[in-house]
């Protein structure tokens, strides 16, 4: 291989793996994270999950987003869906390192309770100081790169 094929086939691969990076990066930014620019959270009986977010100007600012429209019980678990409420009481939250989740006591179909919770961090984002509920879930790779609808290669199983 000639020299000038190799550096060709060197600026390839990089590029290429700046942009799975840069698609990467794109999809986690989209579907929540705010526990790493947020502090302070509290939720109250209404559901309304509040913290102080750090704005564009890297000031904190009280924020606020309903959780209520966003989250359902199925059976004793929250789930996305609306309206646990109806069925659960909120009961505090807990957060390790940005991950922050909300907990919440549910009736199970049976009339017993179960004591839950929902990684709201996976969908709430923080934008310039205002919580943001996103309906996205995180897409693999070959959905990011269309590969899942043969526009790439299959994964193949033993």
């Amino acid at each position: 291989m000639a020299y000038g094929q190799r550096t060709s086939a060197v600026l390839a691969a990089v590029t290429g793996l700046l942009c799975v990076l840069a698609l990467l990066r794109g999809a986690q930014a989209q579907c929540g994270g705010f526990g790493a620019s947020c502090r302070s959270f509290s939720i109250g009986g209404d559901g309304i999950f509040r913290a102080q977010c750090r704005n564009n100007a890297g000031q904190y600012v009280s924020a606020s987003v309903a959780t209520n429209p966003h989250i359902s019980n199925e059976d004793g678990n929250l789930v996305d869906g609306s309206n646990y409420l109806a069925s659960c009481r909120s009961t505090g939250y807990y957060s390790i390192g940005s991950t922050v989740r909300i907990t919440a006591v549910c009736t199970r179909r049976s009339g017993a309770t179960s004591n839950t919770y929902y990684e709201i961090s996976r969908k709430v984002a923080n934008y310039n100081g205002n919580l943001v509920w996103n309906n996205c879930r995180r897409r693999s790779l070959l959905e990011s790169t269309g590969a899942a609808a043969g526009g790439g290669r299959k994964v193949l199983s033993a």
